[in-house]
């Protein structure tokens, strides 16, 4: 699995956007996806309940313990994209 990380000290900066962007290409182009929103303010959560479709799926994961042990479980089911925003 491959696993993309967005991240920056800097609010504002585009991190959910690109997350967005580029798991819409990757979905488009034909990869299992998954975003992982690691932000509280929810950003990918509040685009996916707007969004119409459930083709891609954002998961919650505020402990950064928790990060790790989840995107094993990922690729271990065949994912083979993670975004973390």
């Amino acid at each position: 699995m491959h696993t993309i990380v967005m991240a920056t000290q800097k609010g504002g900066s585009g991190k959910s956007t690109l997350a967005i962007g580029l798991a819409l290409a990757a979905k488009q182009a034909g990869f299992t996806v998954r975003l992982i929103e690691t932000d509280p303010q929810g950003t990918l959560s509040n685009w996916q309940r707007r969004r119409a479709a459930d083709d891609l799926v954002v998961e919650p994961i505020y402990h950064a313990a928790d990060i790790a042990p989840r995107l094993k479980m990922l690729a271990d089911s065949g994912l083979q994209l993670a975004i973390v925003d």
